[in-house]
């Protein structure tokens, strides 16, 4: 019998990620393709989004941001409303990434689109906010990101810009 390595996790070890607290949530594009510019797939994580707290009661929205190759956004788990149904924050992610990816590929089949239906690389990244001058500085940061987003090392087209630049001379 073949075994796979087991993958690891990018959860952190021993929290429980039912805790009341707020979470600075980042998803990336499948195979970090570019794929988040399309209008229509942006409107549909936009309202998708805004569409969780209707989803889930006790979870609260905050900033939010899409770029060409992921997305950014801070959830918080209400401590009122949280202790009976325990609401986790990977299942949140799950259930905003399956409606994403089925409305676009709805929207795909609707208007005839041949892009690809993959838009999600395997899981997502998390930090625990801690404080609110951690909280101010991640909103500080996700609104800011478009700006900074050519100096950004996952911007594929300024990588090559500069690839190519220096092969140049």
């Amino acid at each position: 019998m073949r075994y796979l390595p087991k993958r690891k996790s990018l959860r952190l070890k021993n929290f429980d990620y039912t805790t009341s607290n707020a979470y600075f949530i980042t998803i990336c594009s499948y195979e970090r393709l570019m794929i988040f510019e399309h209008p229509a797939l942006i409107d549909i994580m936009h309202s998708t989004w805004q569409e969780l707290p209707t989803r889930f009661p006790t979870l609260r929205l905050d900033e939010f941001i899409v770029m060409p190759n992921h997305i950014h956004g801070i959830i918080w788990l209400d401590p009122q409303h949280n202790t009976e149904t325990a609401l986790n924050l990977s299942y949140v992610v799950q259930v905003f990434k399956s409606l994403v990816a089925t409305r676009w590929i709805q929207w795909m089949q609707i208007n005839d689109y041949s892009g690809s239906p993959k838009i999600w690389q395997r899981s997502y990244y998390d930090r625990i906010i801690r404080n609110d001058s951690e909280l101010n500085a991640i909103r500080e940061y996700i609104k800011r990101n478009p700006e900074r987003w050519a100096e950004d090392r996952e911007n594929l087209d300024n990588l090559l810009l500069k690839m190519n630049t220096s092969n140049s001379d």
